[in-house]
Order: structure tokens, then sequence, then C-alpha cells
């Protein structure tokens, strides 16, 4: 609700929506002027001076417009494969607009995703049909057209509703007589006529989410008895839902659940809602209730340094590990500011080298922690440079889920806990 309100504000300022879209057009601008050259290659395209932080106003405008103007060289387009379906596309262009049509004999094409399924609402075809300002940037004033620019931005929403999760979201039911909150229905109702009459917003369907989606609750039924209530509600206003989203990965997985009936959720006058699911941890499958889910995540760091302490010497911070006797300590480039957990130290976590298991030694550092290979008698083949995998080994030694049952926490937390920038991630 809050941000509904938000929104109709913004879209009631047309002058500070202006201001933000100049200023994005000449940081984009400014970034592709950069990179262009002329046909020849050799002579660089006039270069602007002029910065966000030396030009207001009229200044400012009046320098994006011009860089928006510019003659734009027609870049052909390239052939594709002919098995691919893509192929039956061709483009056209003309007046910095382009329109997309399907070459005769060519095959149709199947469902384009959420976007296009969205893009069927009634209430967009009627923004389209009326009368729609549109800033095209030729005289100060705009211009008015029959049809909404394909160059017009707008922001696309999803109305998250709270069915029992507590969170977020707008309530199912409606307001108390003294209550200062309004009701659903009416804030949807005026959002969808800010959309209809020009405002840069799109309605792309309604949410909600479930708090308690396992086989031994009764609580997902109730969640999605209101949900269906508000739904018939805000349909019964004229106002169309393109999508519907209900299921988080326990919903989806839960087969004993039945709270998903697609007649009364998914069916409406004129276009049916299109559904679909939102699977998070799943897909890493980090669900550990669900057997038919393998994990597939890996976190993996490198062996640093290869040492012998003495029997009494210690390592790491506080003297947490003291040698009981002359023992070899291998130290690897990962610690808790990476995001493996501080609590693991201690020989509560291990980590797989070589397909042996070894002990985390004293404490987790910042940047490293140190596991002990064994006794420096018996000879280790642990060299500088191996990998050491802190979870996800192939052969199980170390599993997401043991830790994250030993920490008393989730899967989740520990994968989402890792450092976005320290860490890299590769995709397989």
């Amino acid at each position: 609700p809050e941000m509904a309100s938000a929104m109709l504000e913004w879209i009631a300022n047309p002058g500070e929506r202006k201001r933000v879209l100049v200023q994005r057009a000449a940081q984009q601008t400014k970034l592709l002027v950069k990179k262009d050259t002329d046909s020849d290659g050799d002579t660089p395209c006039q270069q602007h001076a002029a910065t966000l932080s030396n030009l207001t106003g009229q200044d400012l405008a009046k320098e994006v417009r011009q860089m928006l103007l510019q003659p734009k060289k027609q870049t052909p387009i390239a052939s594709m494969d002919s098995s691919s379906h893509n192929s039956n596309i061709a483009a056209t262009h003309k007046n910095n607009t382009s329109t997309v049509t399907p070459v005769p004999g060519g095959k149709p094409s199947g469902f384009g995703g959420i976007e296009a399924a969205a893009k069927s609402s009634r209430s967009r075809e009627k923004a389209a049909a009326q009368q729609v300002f549109v800033d095209d940037g030729t005289t100060e004033s705009g211009t008015v057209t029959t049809s909404v620019s394909k160059s017009l931005r707008k922001l696309r929403f999803h109305a998250l509703i709270d069915s029992g999760m507590g969170r977020l979201g707008f309530k199912t039911d409606y307001p108390l007589p003294n209550d200062s909150r309004r009701d659903t229905v009416v804030i949807l109702q005026e959002l969808m006529e800010a959309e209809i009459n020009g405002g840069p917003i799109e309605f792309f369907g309604m949410c909600t989410h479930m708090a308690e989606a396992n086989a031994t609750s009764d609580y997902t039924n109730s969640q999605i008895v209101r949900f269906k209530t508000l739904l018939k509600r805000v349909r019964d206003a004229g106002i169309m839902i393109p999508t519907v989203s209900t299921d988080n990965s326990a919903a989806l997985l839960t087969t004993t659940l039945t709270h998903f009936d697609p007649n009364e959720i998914l069916a409406q006058a004129h276009a049916n809602t299109r559904g679909y699911v939102r699977t998070g941890g799943a897909i890493y499958g980090q669900r550990p209730a669900f057997t038919q889910l393998r994990p597939i995540s890996t976190l993996k760091a490198a062996v640093r340094h290869v040492a012998i302490l003495k029997e009494g010497e210690s390592v790491g911070y506080d003297r947490a590990y003291i040698a009981p006797y002359d023992v070899r300590i291998a130290t690897l480039t990962i610690g808790f500011a990476d995001g493996y957990p501080r609590e693991l130290g201690n020989a509560t976590g291990k980590v797989v080298i070589r397909n042996k298991l070894f002990a985390v030694a004293g404490n987790v550092c910042m940047d490293m922690m140190m596991v002990e290979l064994g006794p420096s008698s018996e000879p280790t083949d642990v060299v500088v440079g191996d990998v050491a995998i802190m979870w996800g080994d192939p052969g199980g030694l170390v599993k997401l889920s043991d830790l994250a049952a030993t920490l008393k926490t989730t899967q989740s937390a520990l994968t989402c806990g890792l450092d976005k920038t320290r860490v890299l991630r590769e995709y397989i």
C-alpha cells in the first residue's frame, strides 16, 4: 500500500519524472558517445564534455536532446541460422521506432513468457486506444499521439497480497470503520485508472507468499481462501489480472497440498490469467525435506600455505588451537568475511582436500582459515595450490545440509551469506 501511494504521487508529478528520465538519458548517452566512431572508424564522433556535475535545467535538457536527435547509422540485421525460430522474424526501422513483422510462411511463435502474457491485459489495450501525452523531445511541449510510444518506459508492478505471511502486502479483507487503511480494490482501481490515462506504469499481476507450506499444516489452504476471495473482488471490479503467482518451492513440491485450483484462480473473462511459480532454493536443491532434490552448490578455496607446528605451538587468534604433537597445518584462502561461518572453527567444521576430510584448526579468521592435516611424521599429498571444498564435494563428505543442521540454520542462509564481491560465482 505504501508503494502504491508513492507510485500515484510519482505519476501525478510529471516534472519529477521528466527530471529523472533526462538524467538517466544523459548518463546512458554519454557512455555511448565515448564509444561511438564515424563510418571510417578513425575519427571519433563529437565528444560532449559537459557532465551532470556542471549542467543543470535547460542546458542539460538541450544537450541530451541534441545527443538523442543525432542521426543514427542503420545497422544491418545479421542473418541467423535456419534452425532458429527467430529466423522467421524480420525487423524494419523508421523514425526511431521499430516494428516486428512475421515473415510469410513462418512458424507461429509459442508462449513468449510472462511479459508477453501480461500484454494481453484489456486495460493496456484501453490505454493504447486513448490519446496519450508522449514527450518525444522534438518540442518543448511534446506531442499528442493516439498510441503509446514504443520508447515510453513504464514501471511494471505486481500487487503483493498479504494472505497470511504478515510481512508486506495489501490486505485481503475490507477495512474496519475506524481503520485508517484503504480498501485494496479501491487502491488497485486508482492504479489502473492511472495506467489507462497514460501513467507510466503497467499492472503485471497479483502474488502472495505461503508461510507454512507443508504436508501437516492447514494454514496454506486458509491463505489461498483469503487470496481467492480478493481475486474475485478485484475481477468483479473490472480489473483484468494478467498473471498470478502463489507457490514458493515448498508449496510447489509438497504433493499433498491441493490449494491451487486453476479453474478458480486463473479463469477470468476474455483472457485467462497466466499462473507461474517462484522456485527459490529448490533450484539449487536446497530443500532437505524433498528427497527428489539434489544439492548442486559447491564452495571452494585454495591451499595457500602448508607448514609444521611443533608440539605446544599455536595457530590463529586467541591461540584457540595448540598443537598436541608435531602437526602439519594448511592455510586456506577463505574466512568469515567471505561468508564461511566463524562458528565452524575449532573442529566444528570440516573440509575436503584430495578426497580426504580434515578438521578446521582454531578460529576462522577474516580472510583465512586453517585445517589440521595430521601428524607431521605421516606423509601427506596436500600441497600449495590444491583445492579445498567447504561443502558440496562429489563424495558427500561435507554436505551443506549437515552444516546447516550443525549451526541450526537453513541452507539458504549459508549460501546467501557468501559475499557477492569476494566470492567468485561460476555457473555450470
